[in-house]
């Protein structure tokens, strides 16, 4: 409608001093109409307000009550004047929903009477005519500052922004002269990035000590690294791949344990695959398996002291996935969960399905071990638990769960059963201790009324703990093998293990086994128990620790090597076939062994020993003793062992806790050795891998 009065209207007069950019207003309500419009001195029925949508209609407009629908439906946009049609406006811009004709939405038109000039048109250089509208100079097309050389500048290459008089001469392929002094890489006096080069007589690309030559890129006959430790064979670098069991140092990393650990080496050269966030934090105990079912074992650590929270110890346990990419300065845990003292913690198929279960021992009020079923994630033990066994009400003063374990399938229904023991319970004698046996099947709580099988102990202070379970004479049947370090048997403390048939179930005291005694006053027989067929007769022996025992005044500690299973009372000294001693002054050998499965892939099974406060090269570092079977005979640890692994600080304690399983996946076994780091003096763990050595 308002175009029917536009067209009886004239524009209004135009002179050369008054051009005001005016809109018709027919409904004279202060708003005009973008279409109509020119550049003119004000006068009535035209004003400088655009944007009405009914200009005969006085009550619809922009600033109305109910805003007319161009206000409505169409943001408003700012429009330039394009004066020379190519599609880019200049001058004072127009903000309405939309522009008058001739009038653009792009900005920036530096001719606006040259339609061969705008933003959008592409720049030709050196004709002296901006042509893009880019500002700058025309005889800079690399836009660094200098102008072409050929055009009265200094820039030896308009091409390259970084070429130029004041860039830096640096070393590089391409031999630029980036200065644009006519000098390029070491000719230059002024360049950068000069390296240092190394003799290099095999060629294999790494060099040794000698007459070095500085240069931007290597001469023939050297390279960048002195790393070669046999420069007369192309075969032997730290590119090569270590060829294990040959005797030959291919990667020239004789130190570390690609092939297995021999010798006697430093942890240091170990994979440090986790450190306690919680300074002198320690570890309580460890296990490996595979809790999600990938394929890849996990490192699975029970830690009380894990982290402070609100002036108190967060206990957790710390899942951590090892696999062939293991951080050398401690994995972040892929789960973590929390637990009320997760003071024990094992792993195992218990129900067969291919992934491992957890079991984490609860040391509160009766105490309590959960197992959960895997695959198990972060979160806490107590929202995954599927079956929770229960300390004796009234008889516990807090040790149910300081040791729980997933053993082998004693009561015979296919899955494995669950250890567990009780160092403190006093149900008929005051610390008399014992240890029971859980079968698995079924979900939900039980207590130990319902255990397949307890042992008990029969003295006051025997303080039964813990045990193996194996089949120790070849008949297809495990025996229990249950121990009490502080018992006194032949002298105050000397200690005791006993070794059980169980197999069907029920309750038992000690002396219902045959009973191996200590000889040695507080020796402690018995503080660590593992059984490992040394010898490859097809079923496995005991190693027994006695590690407070002492060679004259000292605690240099020992450990019994039974290939055979106990069959009458006696002392263990008496019916080993091997004793194997620590030789350092109080070492403790024998505080923790564990069977660590095939580590040299010579198809026997292996162990490994620890003497945690041992000190070769520093006190108190502690060091793990690697027995590669069979042997007999009385020795020292350190004449029979394959390897010793040493802890890498003072006061590191390695050997404090011992675990192992096939972590890699080579179907070797690897070891898992507790300590202290290098750095923190906090809890650490490290991972010999197996491997037939050099």
């Amino acid at each position: 409608m308002w175009l029917l009065a536009l067209a009886c209207t004239d524009k209004p007069t135009s002179t050369a001093d008054c051009e005001v950019l005016l809109f018709r207003d027919d409904d004279g309500d202060g708003w005009g109409v973008e279409e109509a419009w020119a550049r003119a001195c004000p006068e009535a029925g035209w004003v400088e307000e655009p944007g009405d949508c009914d200009d005969l209609d006085e009550t619809e407009h922009p600033a109305a009550e109910s805003p007319c629908d161009c206000a409505l439906s169409d943001a408003t946009r700012v429009w330039f004047e394009d004066l020379d049609g190519d599609a880019w406006g200049a001058g004072e811009g127009l903000e309405v929903c939309q522009g008058p004709a001739g009038w653009v939405l792009q900005d920036g038109d530096c001719a606006p009477d040259d339609p061969s000039i705008s933003p959008g048109d592409a720049e030709v250089w050196y004709d002296g005519v901006d042509q893009d509208c880019s500002g700058g100079s025309d005889y800079d097309a690399d836009s660094d500052g200098h102008d072409h050389e050929d055009w009265g500048g200094d820039d030896c290459d308009d091409d390259n922004a970084s070429v130029h008089p004041d860039a830096k001469e640096i070393c590089d392929a391409e031999r630029l002269d980036e200065d644009c002094d006519g000098l390029a890489n070491e000719d230059d006096p002024d360049a950068r990035d000069f390296r240092t080069w190394y003799p290099d007589a095999d060629g294999d690309g790494h060099g040794v000590p000698g007459d070095t030559v500085v240069a931007c890129s290597p001469p023939e006959g050297y390279a960048g690294d002195d790393q070669d430790c046999d420069d007369d064979n192309a075969e032997v670098s730290p590119s090569a791949e270590e060829v294990c069991g040959n005797g030959v140092d291919e990667d020239c990393l004789s130190d570390s344990f690609i092939c297995g650990a021999t010798g006697q080496a430093s942890l240091s050269w170990s994979e440090q695959i986790w450190v306690s966030e919680v300074s002198q934090g320690q570890p309580s105990d460890l296990a490996v398996g595979d809790l999600d079912g990938d394929g890849v074992a996990e490192l699975i650590a029970g830690d009380p002291w894990f982290e402070y929270v609100g002036g108190s110890t967060r206990p957790a346990v710390l899942i951590a996935e090892l696999g062939e990419e293991v951080a050398e300065d401690g994995q972040v845990l892929e789960a973590e969960l929390d637990s009320a003292s997760a003071y024990s913690v094992g792993a195992g198929d218990v129900d067969g399905d291919g992934v491992d279960d957890l079991l984490v021992g609860e040391v509160a009020s009766n105490g309590a071990v959960n197992l959960l079923f895997g695959p198990v994630t972060a979160g806490t033990v107590a929202e995954g638990t599927d079956l929770r066994m229960e300390g004796r009400i009234g008889a516990s003063t807090g040790g149910f769960a300081l040791y729980a374990d997933i053993v082998a399938d004693v009561d015979g229904d296919g899955m494995l059963d669950v250890l567990v023991s009780d160092p403190y319970s006093s149900w008929n004698a005051a610390n008399q201790g014992e240890s029971h046996l859980f079968s698995t099947a079924g979900s939900g709580t039980t207590d130990v009324y319902d255990a397949f099988a307890t042992v008990g102990g029969e003295n006051a202070y025997d303080k039964v703990t813990h045990g193996v379970v194996a089949d120790l004479d070849g008949d297809g049947l495990p025996e229990w093998t249950v121990y009490a370090p502080e018992a006194t048997r032949t002298t105050t403390g000397s200690g005791a293990i006993w070794v059980l048939d169980v197999g069907a179930g029920g309750s038992f005291v000690t002396s219902d086994g045959v009973e191996l005694s200590g000889s040695g006053y507080r020796a402690y027989l018995g503080w660590s128990v593992a059984a490992a067929d040394l010898d490859g007769d097809g079923y496995r022996g005991l190693l027994v620790g006695e590690p407070a025992w002492s060679n004259s005044s000292s605690s240099d500690g020992r450990v019994h090597v039974l290939t055979e299973r106990p069959t009458e009372d006696g002392r263990a000294i008496d019916q080993a076939t091997a004793v194997l001693y620590g030789d350092t002054y109080n070492e403790y050998a024998g505080r923790a062994i564990v069977a660590t499965g095939d580590v040299t892939g010579d198809g026997l099974e292996d162990a490994a020993v620890a003497g945690y406060a041992g000190s070769v090269t520093e006190s108190y570092q502690g060091r793990t003793y690697l027995i590669s079977g069979p042997v007999t005979g009385h020795h020292n640890l350190d004449l029979v062992a394959r390897a010793e692994l040493l802890g890498e600080t003072r006061y590191g304690y390695a050997g404090r806790l011992l675990a192992a399983g096939d972590v890699d996946g080579d179907g070797l076994g690897d070891v898992l050795i507790a300590g202290q780091d290098g750095v923190h003096t906090w809890g650490a763990v490290y991972l010999v891998p197996g491997g037939p050595g050099e």
